[in-house]
């Protein structure tokens, strides 16, 4: 699902943010190794891997290796969105930082600081906090800002969309095709987050409509109970080839 097969190396080819801050990698990295490892063990013992878009390109492609692609899954009917009001002179921006190098948590405040100059607008920055916490800050937020380092989203972009909320994250150039075309995560990387959050906090109308498109994008996207069939089939064809 993420770091447990990522491999820096493979990232760094077309994410320059992720290259950054791992500057100091000259030969293969413990995570690298820990990933073959990982994969040729699980080969071995005849199991079949199942990843998300995003991970696909970690995946060793040896000659009839199979493997199925499956998005991450939330219980959507366990988040009851509550979408941005369109006349709030005073949003909230959340951001929450489980890892601050990954999220790239220090240019965030730095630029938050600087629109805080110029903007009426409250920042809620969580760390360390438990998984409720969280959820109710999420909640809570206008504007959920994730991360923008790794390239791809993941649990919290998901479970922001569904409470309603509108999500600025980064999406590589190269994992863009592999999302649905209706995506409505507002793509925004180091250099330009400052314009695309100063275009949220003026326009209520965009927040509120970004939220309603998020949770009709992880309805019907990322449904734990619509994918599930997806998963019985692809468990079905395996039992069946094992046979």
């Amino acid at each position: 699902m993420g770091s447990d097969i990522r491999i820096p190396e493979i990232e760094f080819n077309d994410n320059p943010y992720y290259r950054k801050i791992f500057k100091n990698i000259k030969t293969p990295s413990a995570q690298f190794k820990k990933s073959i490892k990982k994969q040729k063990i699980f080969l071995k013992h005849g199991f079949v891997s199942l990843v998300p878009p995003c991970m696909e390109q970690y995946l060793l492609k040896k000659p009839c290796t199979e493997f199925f692609i499956l998005r991450q899954r939330i219980m959507v009917s366990d988040y009851s969105p509550s979408f941005p009001s369109s006349d709030n002179q005073h949003p909230v921006v959340v951001h929450i930082s489980t890892n601050p190098f990954i999220k790239g948590t220090s240019a965030i405040v730095e630029i938050v600081s600087k629109l805080k100059k110029r903007y009426n607008f409250e920042f809620k920055l969580a760390s360390g906090v438990s998984y409720s916490q969280a959820m109710n800050l999420i909640q809570q937020a206008d504007v959920f800002l994730d991360q923008f380092i790794l390239g791809s989203y993941g649990m919290a972009c998901l479970e922001a969309m569904a409470f309603g909320k509108p999500v600025v994250s980064y999406i590589k150039p190269s994992l863009i095709t592999k999302y649905p075309h209706d995506l409505p995560i507002i793509n925004a990387n180091l250099e330009n987050l400052e314009l695309v959050l100063e275009e949220l906090l003026l326009d209520g109308r965009k927040r509120q409509e970004l939220g309603i498109r998020g949770r009709t994008y992880v309805e019907k996207y990322h449904d734990a109970i619509k994918l599930a069939n997806d998963l019985v089939r692809i468990y079905s064809t395996l039992i069946s080839q094992k046979r």
